[in-house]
């Protein structure tokens, strides 16, 4: 059994994972890397995934546990009160730490309903070869697991 994606006695982790290096930034960096298995088309500001078993070929083998969970590791609160006068006034402040949630759906841009265009002023930063330094890889619609991506036609 994998070490870094075993469950039983460890559950301090969100999910299993491919690790993100960052974005490609070039052809060349594409060719010298460790590549998905079965892809094509791939191409600067998509992701680069870790090779963590060093066998030259990103695949299930490759994942490795991540995030913190989801179930907090921390919760806390504080109540506070007053009363004068027959009036009183009581405040409570709760909340959770050390967890990670998922953002599915619309917050991904990749649902009919959003047809893949960002909806959230956040989403916007997206690589381009004028945006290197973005959060988010380049627009794509989905291919499937073998193409993996797919770029969307200039607008």
């Amino acid at each position: 059994m994998n070490p870094r994606t075993r469950r039983v006695q460890n559950k301090s982790y969100y999910t299993t994972a491919l690790h993100c290096l960052g974005f490609f930034t070039s052809d060349e960096e594409i060719r010298n890397s460790a590549l998905p298995a079965n892809s094509y088309d791939l191409q600067p500001g998509d992701l680069k995934y870790e090779d963590v078993n060093g066998d030259g070929v990103i695949d299930g083998s490759d994942y490795t546990r991540i995030g913190k969970g989801n179930f907090p590791h921390s919760n806390y609160g504080n109540s506070l009160g007053a009363s004068y006068k027959g009036w009183s006034l009581n405040v409570l402040f709760q909340g959770a730490g050390s967890f990670n949630m998922y953002l599915g759906g619309t917050l991904q841009s990749n649902n009919s309903q959003t047809n893949y265009i960002p909806v959230y002023s956040f989403q916007t930063d997206y690589w381009t070869p004028n945006n290197t330094d973005a959060k988010y890889p380049r627009l794509t619609s989905y291919g499937g697991n073998k193409k993996w991506k797919q770029q969307l036609p200039d607008q």
